[in-house]
């Protein structure tokens, strides 16, 4: 499913973006060594304010570039192939210059023929969580 680099065929791209679009939360498809976003899903340009060509253009810097910003970025480019690690509340900035605070979850896989680390990251606004909570926590009537 991560197979995305420039040696692909660009249906795979295709098929590859049609199932991040399936996603139900905001999806960053990310190649850390560089810090670049491969593609993403129409969540997550609707989460960021960004168009999808500008998300593109742009690095985990400036997105994920808040406070925090060097502990999240970390988390990005040490993370290992197989590994799932979760972050709540990061702060995500947006194209109007609003900080969203999203709960991150990332997991990393190695391309076979690149050897190259990629990483999956899924957003979802840190106030749905909080929202559940607090329901969870309210007393049944």
């Amino acid at each position: 499913m991560f197979a995305l680099l420039p040696s692909r065929e660009a249906a795979l791209d295709v098929r590859l973006q049609h199932v991040l679009d399936q996603f139900p939360t905001a999806a960053f498809l990310v190649l850390p060594r560089t810090g670049v976003f491969l593609t993403i899903n129409y969540k997550a340009a609707a989460l960021s304010e960004w168009t999808r060509d500008e998300l593109l253009r742009l690095s985990l810097a400036e997105v994920f570039g808040a406070s925090r910003a060097r502990d999240v970025l970390q988390q990005f480019y040490s993370i290992e192939a197989g590994s799932v690690r979760q972050e709540l509340g990061v702060p995500l900035r947006t194209r109007s210059g609003r900080v969203v605070a999203v709960d991150l979850r990332l997991s990393a896989r190695t391309e076979p023929e690149s050897g190259e680390t990629l990483v999956l990251a899924l957003a979802a606004p840190s106030e749905e969580r909080q929202a559940q909570e607090r329901e969870s926590a309210q007393p049944m009537r």
